[in-house]
């Protein structure tokens, strides 16, 4: 069951890491229409 959990958490934390480079991608995105926006 260990080797199972550790799977699960493997993947939970390579999601998450996915996740948060994808939120980071749309931030700067979002930021960059922001100023061009204002300019």
């Amino acid at each position: 069951t260990s080797y199972k959990e550790f799977l699960r958490n493997n993947a939970k934390r390579e999601y998450i890491e996915i996740f948060q480079s994808h939120t980071k991608k749309l931030l700067d995105i979002s930021l960059e229409f922001l100023s061009s926006d204002m300019a």
